[in-house]
């Protein structure tokens, strides 16, 4: 697979890297030169096209023209260029703008105007245009903070905006993005459910003294339920593996405030066995390879024990602080369950399973 990249700033350091993700690796010749690029439709036919815009360097391009104008003149080359080469994806980015302006108080943000303005506009050709995606760069950005993502000494000394950290994150996403248009995503997600999807052990404090709840401690837990149907709805197969008696675990999904029932998932198995064992098992059951599975569990022991025994399954760490779960969820999604386009086969195949 060849990728093209286009930015208005030095990427050298991310390219270099990425030619590990792609057979060919092609970039714009110069700096900042991502619309002549456009513009001349010297795309060498890439599959992939990889246009990353920074907010910041965007800014400083656009200050003595009407920004509408800019912005319109920038699309209408991505549009013509996704246009004139129907057979290569273009993955766009979104953007920042740090507002570096100084300015009065009551003084609109031309920064802000941009941003709208830009990820509108985005939004608008990705789905006017089936080979045009979005690739996510600002909800990172502001998640990791702009100080950890960006580095000005970098951009003053070379025209790379972007940190160690910063170039680290760009290519995962960039990884990302290709494994999710290769359809490289994991089919189902296997659930512990103590101290997982509520808080507590059923086994003990009976379903009265867990906690899950819409507000308050137990709705970090119902929060995490909620992201897990969001993806479960994405076509994704969700299953729970407890070490539970099966009468208590019953119990729990009773819970007044449990929002994925028994019936949400496609299997339930509540046993003293290993969980490595269930979920062979289970992947048997399914007819899915372990390839295929990504468990999730509180317990350090049960994680080890499953990538010793499982180096297929997928195991993440689990979140220390369990207010973080549902940035956890997230995670969970982009890192193994991605998808660009939702299929008519996705939105039934719990129900087929």
């Amino acid at each position: 697979m060849k990728a093209f990249f286009l930015s208005n700033t030095n990427l050298d350091p991310v390219i270099k890297k990425a030619s590990n993700l792609f057979t060919g690796v092609r970039s714009q010749h110069g700096f900042d030169t991502w619309r002549e690029t456009l513009a001349g439709n010297s795309l060498e036919e890439s599959d992939l096209a990889f246009v990353i815009i920074d907010g910041f360097a965007l800014h400083e391009k656009c200050r003595d023209v009407p920004i509408e104008q800019f912005a319109a003149e920038c699309f209408g080359l991505l549009r013509s260029a996704a246009e004139a080469n129907p057979h290569t994806v273009f993955f766009v980015s979104d953007i920042d703008v740090p507002d570096h302006e100084i300015t009065a108080g009551n003084t609109l943000s031309t920064a802000a105007e941009l941003e709208r303005i830009w990820n509108d506009s985005l939004a608008a050709l990705q789905s006017a245009l089936r080979n045009v995606k979005i690739l996510e760069l600002r909800q990172h950005i502001c998640d990791a903070g702009r100080a950890q993502f960006h580095s000005m000494k970098l951009w003053y000394l070379g025209g790379i905006r972007y940190s160690a950290a910063g170039q680290k994150a760009l290519l995962e996403r960039i990884e990302r993005a290709r494994d999710a248009h290769l359809g490289r995503r994991r089919k189902c997600l296997v659930l512990d459910a103590d101290n997982t999807l509520w808080g507590g052990v059923i086994g003990e404090e009976g379903a009265e003294g867990i906690a899950l709840s819409p507000a308050g401690e137990g709705a970090r837990y119902y929060d995490f339920q909620r992201a897990i149907s969001q993806i479960a709805a994405t076509g994704i197969l969700c299953a729970v593996v407890s070490k539970n008696n099966p009468d208590e675990l019953h119990e729990g999904f009773s819970h007044p405030h449990m929002l994925l029932r028994e019936d949400f998932f496609v299997a339930v198995r509540a046993s003293w066995n290993s969980k490595a064992e269930e979920i062979e098992s289970l992947a048997r059951q399914l007819n899915l390879g372990l390839d295929a599975f990504v468990f999730v569990d509180d317990s350090a022991e049960e994680r080890e024990r499953v990538r010793q025994m499982l180096p297929d399954v997928a195991v993440p760490e689990f979140p220390a602080d369990s207010s973080e779960l549902s940035v956890f969820a997230h995670e969970l999604y982009d890192r193994y369950f991605r998808t660009y386009e939702i299929t008519a086969d996705d939105a039934v195949r719990r129900e087929l399973y």
